[in-house]
């Protein structure tokens, strides 16, 4: 049996057809995307992709999605807003005529990385891309909340900045406001060459990371914690040492830290889409 899941971000979409049996991928279909995106095109990737990789043996489907999904719907959408309010779901599932299932992006990556872990546990999933995304999977369930909003934590103000968010600041947009690119293999070269020049910039960031991450230590007291996304890896390439110990440091705790790292595993938004969509089965 075969399933596809599909990671739809804010500047591409992933589509990725899996064996269930070793969730091992055997085909993927990559799309841009962006905030031009509209409605029609987005459905038009979608069937695109799908055709592309629809085997006989496809059974379900999974997506996720940057945003807060309920009952099958789009509600918000914050990098990609022209396509709130859309009753995806619905659609794939009169187009496709599979088992369709949807949900928050961060999420999902949080639920392959669970699985990856073995399965058991608290794992906390967090991205750092074109937003900044927290996921929670409890003994293999995904956490939403009352009405599908959680764990939106990247939308927590930060004190010291005003009115900022922790998205605002962490996230490629809001460090391209500081680095004139949102290319974090650029800030990551700018930074290895210029490092005392730059310390100004990107310490406050490491120590709001810091932060950030007791928080969640504090709000979840998770197992593991996973670090994702293209931002997210290049402060973990930077400054993997230097998150540990000034975590350690400002904010001893109890009992131990939970087990901080990057994601290992491959496309896991895709992965988990699918994993997600063959639980409908």
């Amino acid at each position: 049996m075969q399933a596809i899941g599909i990671d739809i971000g804010g500047t591409k979409m992933l589509s990725v057809r899996y064996d269930t049996r070793t969730w091992q991928p055997l085909e993927r279909v990559l799309h841009p995307t962006g905030e031009a995106l509209t409605i029609p095109q987005l459905r038009a990737l979608l069937r695109e992709s799908i055709t592309a990789l629809r085997t006989p043996t496809v059974r379900s489907i999974g997506i996720g999605v940057p945003g807060v999904v309920d009952g099958g719907k789009i509600i918000t959408l914050p990098n990609l807003p022209q396509l709130q309010d859309v009753p995806l779901l619905a659609f794939l599932e009169q187009e496709t005529g599979l088992p369709v299932a949807l949900a928050n992006d961060a999420s999902l990556f949080t639920l392959a990385e669970h699985h990856a872990a073995g399965g058991e546990g608290i794992t906390l999933g967090l991205i750092i891309g074109t937003g900044v995304g927290v996921g929670l999977c409890v003994e293999g369930q995904l956490y939403h909340g009352a009405h599908g909003r959680a764990p939106e934590m990247g939308h927590i103000r930060v004190h010291r900045s005003g009115t900022a968010t922790v998205e605002q600041l962490l996230a490629g947009p809001g460090l391209a406001r500081f680095f004139a690119t949102e290319d974090m293999a650029a800030i990551e070269a700018e930074y290895t060459q210029h490092a005392e020049a730059l310390t100004e910039e990107i310490y406050p960031r490491l120590l709001l990371l810091v932060e950030f991450l007791y928080t969640l230590v504090r709000a979840y007291d998770p197992h593991r914690i996973v670090i994702g996304g293209s931002a997210g890896l290049s402060f973990w390439q930077l400054f993997a040492e230097e998150i540990a110990q000034e975590l350690r440091h400002r904010y001893p705790l109890p009992h131990p830290l939970p087990v901080l790292r990057w994601s290992q595993t491959t496309d896991a938004g895709a992965l988990g889409a699918a994993q997600y969509g063959a639980r409908a089965l």
